[in-house]
């Protein structure tokens, strides 16, 4: 369950619609809504008729159901029993398996630690197994089950078993961490190994399952659903990809229609001017184009990385290609700055490239920000961004396209097409709880490294280094009950000698908080008598 601050930001967020704002509901369906308000205003919109009470005497084409604290077969089948001869059931809830309760969220129905993961306390969250069994049991003939990320609250990609994520997902994924006392561990540096490991179905963050009541019924054509509900109202969009072979941007508010209309005339303008783009119609305010089984240019990059097969080479070669149909595109003044790595199609067996989703463009800019933004490609890759070796080649792409010289220009720009895309102050409150698990997991790090200390009878710690890891240890130090006999910082002026300090303070050993400080702990060591250690030796 969110915590208390995030689920009074959820209930007001436009985000709380992503997991269900992409779903085709038939026009003028009746639905019984039990999303405790927060989905009514967007079904209304579909001009769909919504009621909250289960009437005996109407049959509902659709029942949407969050967050149930009843699983019983007895309660499933007075749902289905409220169905049409082919309603549907859409029921989302939190995995009690998700990646989050490995890491120490605690269970709602008890309030402990790794509760859910032992189905302990009354009325356990059901496995994936357990409700698709029971749904079965209560009557329903057909299910197609979902997985919405992060999880259903604040869903940006709905993945599907039609569609499952690669292990380079994360490349684009923006996944936060609600904020509790009992984490252990940051999840989102696992979400790659559990898709490379086949567990994703078993460890998402929460599931969605269209149950069907008539067998004979098709389930959903959706297999795929990417939402921008954190955007103002004229750039929202669901992106859906279809298992009729094809991709639809579909405008969430009535003021975003404009913005399929201007994508459309992006394509166009782009291929008259023979940049490889794909090929698009309107259809009913949606964008049609069709789905593409080919990896972007940036995945095929990080796969053949991850087989140490990548030609860096070649990697440069088609980053010419790139700036070549960025300078092309600027013939008539636009800066088209989402032509990058991640927004192109490759083919590989005949070196071809296709752009899709160019949504966006400045008129009158300077197409180098569209180049400077293909370079930090490398750095936005997780996979890239890592390896020491992508920091030359980031340098010599910057010296290759001559841009060092106006860099940080181009840099203030990119910040701007950040803020365009990502809208960042829409999901504040989620980076802010994220931010603080961080440091809750921090702290949870230093004090199981600070035990060592307690079991050696060294209790009285001097700090040296009071920047953001001297804080954080301050505080561990506090939490444990140990002493924290002095602080000690090259920014203090203090005209006594460390050993001055460390003696008037009755420290027994000195900690240097300092990141790749061994030089300055050793210069320490030449000073005093006591021990001392660096944070990152413990």
């Amino acid at each position: 369950m969110l915590s208390e601050s995030l689920y009074n930001f959820y209930r007001s967020s436009p985000m709380r619609e992503g997991i269900l704002c992409w779903y085709p509901f038939e026009a003028g369906a009746n639905i019984l809504d039990c999303s405790d308000g927060v989905l009514t205003d967007m079904l209304k919109a579909r001009n769909c008729f919504v009621s909250f009470q289960r009437k005996d005497s109407l049959f509902f084409d659709y029942i949407i159901i969050l967050d149930p604290t009843d699983f019983d077969v007895s309660t499933l089948e007075s749902f289905r029993k409220r169905l049409g001869e082919h309603g549907r059931l859409l029921l989302a809830y939190e995995n009690p398996f998700a990646l989050r309760y490995w890491a120490g969220h605690k269970a709602q129905n008890t309030g402990r630690p790794y509760d859910t993961l032992t189905r302990t306390g009354k009325d356990p969250l059901p496995s994936k197994a357990e409700l698709s069994s029971n749904l079965k049991i209560a009557g329903f003939k057909g299910q197609k089950w979902y997985y919405p990320l992060t999880d259903h609250w604040f869903a940006r990609e709905i993945y599907s078993d039609n569609y499952l994520p690669n292990k380079f997902f994360n490349q684009r994924f923006v996944p936060y961490i609600d904020c509790d006392s009992s984490l252990t561990f940051d999840e989102r540096a696992l979400y790659r190994s559990i898709i490379s490991e086949g567990a994703f179905t078993f460890m998402c963050g929460a599931y969605l399952v269209e149950s069907r009541v008539c067998e004979a019924d098709i389930p959903c054509t959706v297999d795929y659903a990417s939402v921008t509900a954190y955007r103002g109202h004229s750039k929202c969009y669901a992106t859906t990809v279809r298992n009729d072979n094809t991709v639809r941007k579909i405008p969430l508010y009535k003021d975003s229609e404009a913005g399929v209309r201007a994508i459309y005339q992006n394509h166009m303008e782009l291929k008259s001017l023979g940049v490889p783009v794909i090929d698009c119609e309107i259809e009913n305010n949606c964008l049609v184009m069709p789905r593409i089984s080919m990896p972007t240019l940036w995945d095929y990059w990080a796969e053949k990385f991850c087989e140490g097969a990548l030609n860096v080479k070649g990697m440069i070669k088609q980053f010419d290609r790139i700036k070549e149909y960025i300078y092309k595109s600027a013939k008539y003044g636009k800066c088209y700055w989402e032509m990058v790595p991640a927004n192109c199609f490759y083919n590989y067996e005949t070196d071809e490239l296709l752009f899709f989703d160019q949504e966006f463009c400045w008129q009158d800019a300077d197409p180098d920000i569209a180049v400077a933004r293909m370079i930090m490609s490398i750095k936005f890759s997780e996979v890239f961004s890592k390896d020491p070796m992508f920091e030359s080649v980031f340098e010599d792409l910057r010296e290759y396209f001559g841009l060092k010289k106006k860099w940080s220009e181009l840099v203030l720009a990119m910040r701007k097409t950040y803020d365009e895309v990502f809208n960042p102050e829409a999901t504040t409150d989620l980076d802010l709880a994220t931010q603080n698990s961080i440091e809750t997991i921090s702290l949870f790090r230093l004090k199981c490294k600070l035990e060592y200390l307690r079991l050696s009878e060294l209790k009285h710690i001097a700090i040296y280094g009071y920047g953001v890891r001297g804080k954080r240890l301050e505080r561990a130090i506090k939490d444990l009950g140990l002493r924290v006999a002095c602080v000690m910082d090259q920014g203090f002026k203090d005209s006594r000698s460390i050993s001055e300090i460390a003696n008037a303070s009755s420290a027994d050993v000195i900690l240097v908080s300092i990141k790749n400080g061994i030089s300055i702990a050793d210069d320490i060591r030449r000073r005093v008598e006591i021990p001392v250690l660096l944070l990152d030796e413990l």
